[in-house]
This record gives structure tokens, C-alpha cells and sequence, in this order.
């Protein structure tokens, strides 16, 4: 098959080279239907893209008239071929598309879910920390009352949590303050020799989605 810009490229040239005075005629097709007042916009390798009375349309080859076909060089293989490589940009257009709104979301939901945190470790590992402290989670708005303005939110306890991090730059019973984002769970093995599973967080987006995407 050929590379698809290069049956694209095709495609342009196919339109440059029509003529720049040509008469409206009808074109009918071979299911019967006629488009009147017709202009040949351009040739593609699989059909015609037209202008007529009533809007625009694009017409394969396989359904336009055996004449029509020879006055454009219609090549049935290099017709294939073009269509092929449409339908291939168009299923990656639609894969690039979804990926993007997925990823839009889902960062969505790990800035809503972050939280504020004063955090005290406990332990400090090969790939984070364990720790523990109090958290403030955003609710988005602003409260007004008794000429004080103060935002929305709650305070709770984190439990105890697992922040990945660079472990260089901290030891057991350092404070860690910030932003923290939700990014599965993490499961290790404790002080007394038991395994336990504990929420785990990044310290930014980009990891946490890192982090999510790894556990699929």
C-alpha cells in the first residue's frame, strides 16, 4: 500500500488540475439519484467531491457512471488503496480524540480528589513515604458570614498514606506540606512484618496518572 500522504498528496493535485471554467451539468448516479447545476471540486482517487444547487457531496467511483469514471481516470486498486488509508486516519483521528477526552476527565476527577495536607512521616521508602497527618479538601467555593470570607472545605485525618516521591531529600519524622492527588493504593510490608494496603498519592497530576494507568 502506499503511504498515505502520498495518496493524499494525489488527492491535490487531482484538484488542481481541473479546469477553472467549467459549465454546471447533472450528474447521475447509478442509484438514480441527480445532482443538478453540478461543479467538480476535486478528484480524489476514490471520487468525486462536488459542489451542486443544493449543497456539496462527495460520490465514490462505484457509484458514478462508466463514463464518468474513464473522464476522471478512475483506477479501481489506487481507489482501494485511498480508501483504506482514509478509513485508517479516520479510526486514528477518532483513537486520538478519545484518548485526549479520557485523559481530560480523569485529570478532572484527581484535581477534584486532591488534597491539601500537613503530613508527618513515618517511614520513608525506596519508591515514597509512609506518613500520616491532617488534610483539607477544596469545595470550590468561597463562604461569606459575619464580614469574614473563609473557603469552603473539609478537615479531616489522612490515616496513615503512601506519597510517592524523591525519598533523597527526606527521613523519618520529617513534615511534608502541599498538594497531594490521588493515585490508587499501595501495599507494602510494615514494622511488625505484615502486609498492608494503604491509599497512595502523587505530588502532581502527571504522576498520579502514571501511577493509575500502571495498575490496569
Amino acid at each position: 500500500m502506499k503511504p498515505i500522504t502520498t495518496l493524499m498528496a494525489f488527492a491535490i493535485l487531482g484538484a488542481a488540475s481541473l479546469a477553472q471554467d467549467q459549465k454546471p451539468f447533472t450528474l447521475k448516479t447509478q442509484d438514480g439519484t441527480e445532482y443538478k447545476e453540478c461543479i467538480v471540486k476535486r478528484v480524489l482517487p476514490n471520487g468525486l467531491q462536488i459542489e451542486y444547487y443544493d449543497g456539496a457531496a462527495t460520490i465514490p467511483f462505484s457509484n458514478l457512471p462508466e463514463e464518468i469514471q474513464k473522464k476522471f481516470g478512475y483506477d479501481p486498486i489506487k481507489g482501494e488503496e485511498f480508501s483504506r488509508a482514509q478509513a485508517t486516519a479516520r479510526a486514528e483521528a477518532q483513537r486520538t480524540a478519545a484518548l485526549r477526552s479520557a485523559t481530560a476527565k480523569a485529570e478532572k476527577a484527581i484535581r477534584d480528589a486532591s488534597l491539601q495536607v500537613e503530613l508527618k512521616i513515618i517511614q520513608v521508602l525506596d519508591d515514597g513515604v509512609i506518613a500520616k497527618g491532617t488534610y483539607f479538601q477544596d469545595a470550590g467555593y468561597d463562604v461569606h458570614e459575619g464580614g469574614r470570607t473563609w473557603r469552603a472545605g473539609t478537615y479531616d485525618g489522612t490515616g496513615t498514606i503512601f506519597v510517592v516521591t524523591d525519598t533523597k531529600q527526606w527521613v523519618d519524622g520529617d513534615s511534608i506540606s502541599g498538594a497531594i492527588y490521588p493515585a490508587g493504593t499501595y501495599t507494602y510490608t510494615n514494622l511488625s512484618g505484615a502486609r498492608a494496603k494503604i491509599r497512595r498519592y502523587a505530588t502532581s497530576v502527571e504522576k498520579a496518572l502514571q501511577l493509575l494507568a500502571s495498575e490496569k
